[in-house]
């Protein structure tokens, strides 16, 4: 028997897990790369030792998002979910890899011919930020109606809560 994902928790609020499946849904149908980092605490809520490459990863986002010329760094949360361990460490790091990035690209001679700079965003996000979500995976690009959601998707039009 296949165990169902919940959707919602006792006190009725969309759960991290189903949250980072709407996210992920919507990220399929804009055509993004998605990685997904595993659960990388010392020990998750079940107690079992978790996959760490190095203890340094603890707290690495949720999401890496990549199309050409974007990248987007997701740290996902329910509502009342607290960043945990590293987390706003690994946040600050890729937001000063975006600030970096940037400020290269604009000391750089214009007689280069120097394509348009990356854009590198590191993003904390919860269920009240989908309108700011979808803005930001949309991004210009057209929506892919060729694809069948996934098992706890979002279909087209659907609400998120």
């Amino acid at each position: 028997m296949t165990r169902r994902a919940r959707t919602f928790n006792a006190n009725g609020q969309l759960t991290e897990a189903a949250f980072q499946r709407r996210v992920i849904g919507l990220a399929r149908a804009y055509d993004w790369r998605i990685y997904h980092a595993p659960d990388n605490r010392p020990a998750g809520k079940s107690a079992r030792a978790q996959r760490m490459a190095d203890r340094t990863a603890v707290g690495f986002p949720d999401l890496l998002l990549i199309r050409p010329g974007r990248l987007v760094v997701a740290e996902l949360k329910t509502r009342t979910g607290k960043i945990g361990p590293g987390q706003r460490e690994w946040l600050d790091a890729f937001h000063a890899l975006a600030v970096t990035v940037g400020t290269y690209v604009e000391e750089t001679d214009d007689d280069l011919n120097m394509p348009a700079p990356p854009s590198i965003q590191a993003c904390l996000w919860r269920p009240a930020d989908w309108d700011t979500i979808h803005e930001t995976l949309r991004d210009g690009q057209e929506r892919r109606e060729d694809l069948d959601p996934l098992p706890g998707e979002l279909a087209p039009g659907e609400p998120l809560e």
